[in-house]
């Protein structure tokens, strides 16, 4: 089993990106590097670096970039979920959390059971795997408390949430 603790945080609304970053970065030992007092500032710094510009919706190559500069020995990356396979995905997720660096899903919700059907797209941040269960276990920041909180999911659901659509990626370390 490869974990790493991550901070169940609540999201502002469509700041999911800036949310799971801050819990990644967080949970690899760097949150101290973040400008802010608290944890709403530290989001709101990231918030300000992770956003697409003018949108109301967060860039993965920001958000990887963040990781990158306040995740002590910082080497995220992110690829795209429909060009590697399930047993990829299992081993960058293994060896990221073996690493100590919190994943991050950019996936469509349809899925994933907890979600019950729903569509969205949102980031939500793994902090486990155990490859001989099957199991993941995410820490989602999700601001409707329906969803918001750990959840487990089995890995192909977790593979499945970055695959359903073109360009969503799997973001690790």
């Amino acid at each position: 089993m490869a974990y790493c603790t991550v901070p169940d945080i609540w999201q502002k609304p469509n700041q999911c990106g800036a949310a799971s970053a801050y819990q990644a970065i967080s949970g690899a030992g760097g949150a101290g590097n973040i400008a802010g007092s608290s944890v709403e500032a530290k989001v709101e710094t990231l918030w300000k670096e992770v956003r697409d510009d003018g949108q109301n919706s967060s860039v993965v190559w920001k958000i990887t970039r963040s990781l990158n500069s306040y995740v002590p020995g910082g080497n995220y990356t992110y690829k795209e979920g429909g060009v590697i396979g399930q047993s990829a995905f299992e081993l960058y997720t293994a060896q990221s959390l073996l690493a100590n660096h919190p994943v991050i899903l950019h996936a469509i919700t349809t899925n994933i059971d907890y979600y019950n059907k729903h569509y969205s797209r949102h980031y939500i941040c793994v902090s486990g795997i155990n490859r001989n269960t099957g199991i993941v276990t995410v820490v989602d920041c999700n601001n409707n408390e329906s969803y918001h909180g750990t959840h487990t999911m089995s890995v192909t659901e977790a593979y499945g949430s970055i695959t359903e659509e073109a360009a969503r990626y799997l973001i690790y370390g």
